[in-house]
């Protein structure tokens, strides 16, 4: 079984609403003044067994500096991703777009034979605490769209999952966000997602976060 490689960001999205101060204006719980979360990250790599063709996949040393994207690599195959992103604000029963960053991935492992790997793309619920009370905009009503490349390097075809926002699709579970195939050498590819939160009308205003997570294998 083929190890995965992942990259997770934390979004910030705020909604707010008449006579409510904008959420931002005020630090919240676990964030700073503009609504923006410290930039931490998790990173869950996972292998099966180690079979006699494939090393076990090893932490690199050196991890990431504090403000960078993590790099999380196994046998070569590497993705990267910004660390925190603040997505804007919205109304309730509104809905906000907003691009997160460039995610690359970087295929080192200069195969001599065709190889293919695809990114794929996942969330957490968005949630707040209010009063003690936590709120939610459930995935369902947070969608993605990869776009096209804006960087490939080395020889293959590579595909985004949705290349314009008429393709976007609700994050209700794991997404191809890029694949690339026909891979061979060393090979590189770049996109800057775009993601859309829709804003139920039962939402309260506040600074909502979750976690989107990107992976390779």
């Amino acid at each position: 079984m083929r190890a995965r490689v992942t990259a997770a960001l934390v979004a910030v999205v705020a909604a707010v609403v008449t006579a409510v101060p904008a959420v931002g204006e005020e630090a919240g719980e676990g964030g700073t003044v503009g609504g923006v979360l410290d930039g931490t990250q998790e990173e869950s790599a996972r292998s099966g067994p180690p079979s006699p063709a494939r090393p076990a996949p090893r932490r690199e040393p050196g991890g990431w500096r504090e403000g960078s994207a993590k790099r999380s690599a196994n046998a070569g195959l590497a993705i990267t991703a910004p660390t925190s992103r603040a997505l804007g604000s919205t109304t309730i029963g509104g809905q906000l777009s907003a691009q997160l960053g460039t995610v690359t991935v970087a295929d080192t492992r200069g195969s001599a034979v065709q190889v293919s790997y695809t990114a794929t793309v996942n969330t957490t619920n968005f949630t707040t605490t209010v009063g003690g009370n936590t709120f939610t905009i459930s995935r369902p009503n947070i969608s993605y769209w990869s776009g096209p490349a804006t960087t490939v390097s080395g020889t293959g075809v590579f595909t985004p999952g949705q290349l314009t926002a008429a393709n976007a699709t609700a994050l209700t579970g794991t997404h191809t966000a890029f694949s690339v195939t026909l891979a061979v050498g060393n090979t590189t590819v770049a996109w800057n997602p775009t993601v859309i939160v829709r804003v139920p009308s039962s939402a309260v205003a506040g600074s909502y976060s979750g976690t989107i997570t990107h992976s390779v294998a």
